[in-house]
């Protein structure tokens, strides 16, 4: 006889479990499973650790664990013409500690009016002074501190000339030349006013750089954790001094002869002119990535991490992200989820916004478990209602989608400082979200915290447990006689959800196939370990390559000896041509060469579930049901975190993998 089922509760909406038998003694109380149950198969009913004020002290060690700062949830905490003082900054950062939170993102911007008179200069003696209180304060209530790299956004100041600013791409007779777009600095703090610097260029990078290397040369170390770099929004950016010799470097051809069919004054052919700009995109994102390599050298000397917000670059967003210690994703606006009982008002919200896409969020996450950093993090809540309409019933669903999609490491959007003598309700700023201590719900904001750290603590722990390698092609994208920089943004994400690899990717999340996204320059790090792909950071069952017309010669090569080597490569159809106009015809010849050769161990397949379900790749029935999850292998076992952001009420078992 079947024992009573234990409802998955609709009202918690999400657990956290393990499927280890180590584990399940975490899990809250719930009825044995029937006797025809799959060892892994659990009643979820509530999170893995009660909570920290009802602990008891008999309780064992692993019911009550120690939680980091990392663990925690973070905020960006915005300074107002960093008008600050060492009195305010010590009581706002207690407040914090005491709501629950790990730490703080500090984000100089524009002033609040009428207090122009306590306006700190950026980088200066009486700012550093500031930032070293806060250093100091943070350690002694065990808080982190990471700091943006400059104010408001994107990196730029008064010190950057017009020969390291921001240029765009116009013709100096018949040749191609770069003029400066004058872009200022987005929201600057006083002292940090200027021109916006060339995302291309790592000369411009290292001279930006130098103030800051001045700053910190006598700056105690350990204070701050990491340097931020907010989503790309240099605009206009088409073109830095470096351009024309690196894109003949890479591409072995003179761009320059190619000019006025660039810049559309004269006609070609379609297909010769999208293989033109796919070198020339392709070219400036390389010269992106070295920009952020050489910010990343300069904060790894001394002493820091770094976080970036790749999104909405001219490149190979999963290139980018990994090449941060933390890779940061962001949500943007409000998600009409059909949660029973969860209010959406019109007059709450904008209408203007793309809602926030899994596909993206996921690329931050892929890039992180490939690459075996730990922390994924995301910008979360921003513009999530208009100021004051927010609740925390609101704030959760959100999160919980960010769960889902890998990120372990929240950052609130956010919270401004403001002085005890500032009028109620304080300083604000204009897109948050007000994780205020002047907000009518901080004293309950605790609890949220809580259930965010004890999720996080879960999720950053062990390794990712996906099984498949998503092949992203992106030579698809860049080959397109349409405009000349395209930047892939977290708004019109048609880049990938109108691609072939979106379409296969949402059908692995409807169909529990647990994956991760991989790029072209990551594919070239994996190797084969029994059966099984390795990247740095994870391994993986099979490698999927969706439908695509043009792939890179070296990546092509790439999947068909991965193959060879026992890895399981099934592709969706084969690919029939390279990308760009470089040496055109020679590497064409050898791809149809390796197309020709490729390996019987490699499946062509069209129904690529089929393809998987005949292979044995494990899939997460509970997907069925609406449930959204994420899976990490530890020593213990396997940490599941689920979700139901969905209308319909799940009271049933479920068996897990």
């Amino acid at each position: 006889m079947r024992p009573p089922r234990s409802p998955l509760s609709s009202l918690l909406r999400s657990a956290c479990l393990c499927s280890s038998a180590l584990a399940l003694t975490a899990l809250a109380k719930a009825p044995p499973a029937p006797a025809h149950a799959p060892a892994a198969l659990v009643s979820p009913v509530e999170t893995i650790a009660p909570k920290q004020e009802l602990r008891n002290k008999a309780e064992p060690a692993a019911l009550t664990p120690e939680f980091s700062r990392e663990n925690k949830p973070w905020t960006r905490w915005w300074w107002p013409g960093s008008a600050v003082n060492k009195a305010d900054l010590s009581l706002q950062l207690e407040r914090f500690a005491a709501a629950g939170l790990g730490g703080v993102e500090i984000t100089p911007i524009y002033g609040a009016n009428g207090y122009e008179d306590r306006y700190i200069d950026f980088l200066s003696p009486k700012w550093m002074e500031m930032l070293e209180h806060v250093g100091r304060e943070a350690k002694r209530l065990g808080l982190g501190v990471d700091m943006a790299t400059g104010t408001g956004w994107p990196f730029g100041g008064p010190w950057v000339d017009y020969t390291h600013s921001l240029k765009k791409l116009g013709l100096q007779g018949t040749q191609l030349d770069g003029s400066p777009t004058k872009m200022k600095v987005k929201r600057a703090a006083p002292g940090n006013e200027g021109l916006v610097l060339d995302p291309y260029s790592t000369e411009a990078m290292k001279h930006y750089l130098e103030p800051f290397g001045r700053a910190f040369a006598q700056f105690p170390s350990g204070l701050i954790r990491s340097q931020f770099h907010d989503s790309f929004e240099y605009y206009g950016a088409s073109w830095t001094p470096r351009l024309a010799a690196e894109f003949q470097a890479m591409h072995g051809y003179d761009l320059q002869p190619h000019a006025a069919r660039l810049l559309g004054t004269e006609a070609t052919d379609e297909d010769t002119l999208a293989r033109l700009k796919s070198d020339y995109r392709e070219t400036l994102a390389k010269l992106h990535q070295d920009y952020l390599h050489a910010w990343a050298a300069w904060s790894h000397q001394h002493g820091f991490l770094v976080r970036n917000q790749s999104h909405g670059a001219p490149g190979n967003l999963i290139d980018l992200y990994a090449n941060a210690d933390i890779a940061e994703t962001e949500v943007f606006g409000s998600t009409p989820f059909p949660i029973p009982g969860l209010r959406r008002e019109n007059n709450e919200i904008r209408h203007d916004q793309d809602l926030p896409e899994p596909l993206v969020l996921r690329l931050a996450s892929s890039a992180a478990h490939i690459a075996g950093h730990p922390l994924v993090s995301s910008e979360t809540c921003t513009w999530l209602r208009d100021h004051w309409k927010v609740s925390l019933a609101y704030t959760k669903p959100e999160i919980d989608r960010l769960f889902a999609s890998g990120i372990n490491h929240i950052f609130y959007h956010g919270t401004v400082f403001s002085p005890q003598d500032a009028a109620w309700p304080g300083w604000l700023f204009y897109a948050s979200t007000q994780f205020n201590p002047n907000n009518t719900w901080w004293d309950d904001f605790g609890a949220l915290n809580r259930y965010v750290t004890r999720v996080q603590a879960a999720l950053q722990a062990g390794k990712p447990d996906n099984d498949i390698l998503l092949y992203w092609p992106l030579a698809d994208v860049w080959h397109d006689a349409q405009g000349n920089v395209k930047q892939l943004t977290m708004h019109k994400v048609q880049w990938i959800t109108e691609q072939p690899v979106g379409k296969i990717a949402s059908a692995f999340i409807e169909q529990g196939y647990s994956f991760d996204t991989i790029s072209d320059a990551l594919l070239q790090q994996t190797q084969v370990e029994k059966g099984l792909v390795r990247t740095p950071g994870a391994k993986y069952q099979a490698i999927v390559v969706p439908a695509t017309k043009h792939m890179p010669l070296q990546t092509l090569k790439r999947l068909l000896e991965l193959a060879d080597k026992g890895a399981t490569v099934i592709f969706e159809k084969l690919p029939e041509d390279v990308p760009g106009l470089g040496r055109l015809e020679e590497r064409r010849a050898e791809f149809k060469q390796a197309l020709r050769n490729y390996t019987p161990r490699v499946i062509v397949q069209a129904e690529v579930l089929s393809a998987l379900a005949e292979k044995g790749i494990r899939r997460e029935e509970l997907a069925d049901q609406g449930l959204s999850f994420i899976r990490r292998t530890t020593e213990a076992g396997h940490v599941y975190f689920l979700s139901n952001l969905g209308a319909k009420k799940v009271e049933d078992w479920i068996g897990i993998k």
